[in-house]
């Protein structure tokens, strides 16, 4: 079991989090809908440029296109980029609350800003 979980010390901890693929994998559901949704969206893309290229279509018509036909392919694209984005939230707000807990907290209510003194050194004097 030992070398499995990565350890806090662990100079490779960050490798531990990303998704490990050995050889060919089938791609999930997730990823396969995200797929479609680039292809489908891209194609769209496409469509709607040769159509306003050739005026076709008027300028309100081809906004109209466009607007979803981009949000498609981008988040088809994203969901290639970030296959399961529940997870890299969750990870993402750990971390988040890690950091918060490290971070100095400021008994005073002044938040964001740092003072020349720690903590440290304040009750030193005040111990002495």
């Amino acid at each position: 079991m030992r070398g499995v979980v990565p350890r806090k010390g662990d100079k490779h901890v960050h490798d531990g989090l990303l998704r490990q693929r050995y050889g060919y994998a089938r791609l999930s559901r997730r990823e396969r809908v995200a797929a479609w949704c680039t292809v489908v969206g891209i194609t769209t893309v496409v469509i709607t440029v040769i159509l306003s290229a050739t005026n076709a279509v008027s300028a309100q018509q081809a906004i109209a296109m466009a607007l979803p036909a981009a949000v498609t392919a981008l988040s088809g694209m994203l969901g290639l980029f970030i296959p399961d984005a529940w997870t890299a939230w969750r990870r993402g707000f750990r971390q988040g609350c890690e950091a918060a807990m490290r971070w100095p907290s400021d008994s005073d209510g002044t938040e964001g800003t740092t003072t020349t003194t720690s903590p440290r050194r304040e009750q030193s004097k005040r111990s002495g």
